[in-house]
């Protein structure tokens, strides 16, 4: 997969889990979806996507923008299809829950609409995949370009030449189509690991965010031998 390298620290899928998950609480999710957070960064990772890259990225824009909680927790209403494709900055995390929590009610063909940050999505659908036992095809759109997916067999393929649209902050639409029939050809799937990676930058970004779940230091801490 033809995507820029801008890892250069190496870690460990639980390490890059916990910092994902404080890093979250830290930004402002409630504890079960930073617990969220971190399991999909950690999916990602695992399969050699930049899912601390793209985290980092989303907490950013949730810090400059001063966003509240209400913005974190955005998902569509219901399942309905009509909730589903009028719905605009929806929170990946807070979407996935949904969709995972309603498998059994959604068709066959799912559309959304206005996704943020829509990779994160990504271990929700293959969790769907699995409940279903069947493949799906799944195919987002972000501006011009389209980044389109195969989850079959318990594996991941990027069906799509184009990856511009793969760390997109938004897919104006996503489908969603169960026992797709689609020959993957050539297509490999992603190879899965135990490292993750993250920039310099990246790393200490997130590390500031995670200390923000800590209690400040007080004279009665220290006096117990706290740093």
């Amino acid at each position: 997969m033809d995507l820029p390298d801008h890892q250069d620290i190496d870690l460990s899928l639980g390490e890059a889990e916990a910092l994902a998950r404080n890093a979250s609480r830290g930004a402002g999710y409630s504890w079960g979806q930073a617990d969220e957070c971190a399991a999909a960064v950690r999916w990602l990772e695992s399969r050699q996507l930049p899912g601390l890259r793209l985290l980092s990225e989303r907490l950013r824009r949730i810090d400059d923008a001063g966003y509240g909680a209400d913005y974190r927790a955005r998902c569509p209403s219901s399942v309905h299809a009509d909730d589903l494709a009028d719905s605009r900055q929806l929170c990946p995390i807070a979407t996935a829950g949904l969709l995972n929590d309603h498998a059994h009610l959604l068709d066959a063909r799912t559309e959304l609409t206005g996704v943020e940050d829509p990779l994160l999505l990504l271990p929700a659908l293959h969790a769907l995949a699995e409940y279903w036992r069947a493949p799906i095809g799944i195919e987002w759109v972000a501006d011009t370009t389209s980044t389109t997916l195969h989850i079959a067999r318990g594996a991941v393929y990027l069906a799509s030449h184009n990856t511009d649209s793969l760390l997109t902050p938004t897919a104006t639409e996503i489908s969603i189509v169960r026992d797709v029939d689609k020959t993957l050809g050539a297509a490999k799937p992603l190879q899965t690991g135990n490292r993750a990676r993250i920039s310099e930058p990246d790393l200490h970004y997130l590390s500031a965010v995670a200390n923000r779940t800590r209690a400040p230091v007080s004279a009665e801490s220290r006096a117990r031998g706290a740093g």
